[in-house]
């Protein structure tokens, strides 16, 4: 069986993606303190978008900051893990995916805390593969 370049991207883009969860989660649980590490998954600038907002994080400390809100948000909730429910990859070109995922969020007690919708807009860069934009549904 041949594999075709979009199908491997496919699959790097999703092996990032689970690799961007596990970090993110242990940094929500408070397993660990150093945010920074999320740069390796965050493009700067980074475009985030929600019901609430739109906005473009334009350096390390405002993108770093964004993230450090989630995650304290979430340690006051006694939050666990993030499970990823689905996820639909449509490649752009070479250079460019969209990652559409359903995650959902569970407290420690193994309860659900929400389940996000959400658009990541993948780009590969010469640092490596980057979140551009972050784009959060509106709950349905």
């Amino acid at each position: 069986m041949t594999t075709t370049a979009d199908e491997t991207q496919v699959h790097d883009i999703r092996e990032f993606f689970l690799a961007y969860l596990a970090a993110f989660s242990t940094l929500a649980r408070g397993d660990r303190d150093d945010v920074e590490q999320l740069l390796a998954f965050y493009g700067v600038p980074l475009l985030v978008s929600s019901d609430g907002r739109c906005a473009t994080l334009v350096d390390e400390a405002q993108v770093l900051g964004n993230v450090q809100h989630g995650i304290d948000a979430m340690r006051r909730l006694d939050y666990d893990r993030s499970i990823l429910v689905s996820a639909e990859t449509t490649i752009v070109n070479r250079s460019m995916a969209f990652h559409h995922v359903h995650v959902s969020r569970l407290l420690r007690d193994g309860s659900e805390i929400e389940r996000i919708e959400s658009t990541f807009l993948i780009t590969e860069t010469p640092a490596g593969r980057r979140f551009a934009a972050i784009v959060l549904h509106s709950p349905r």
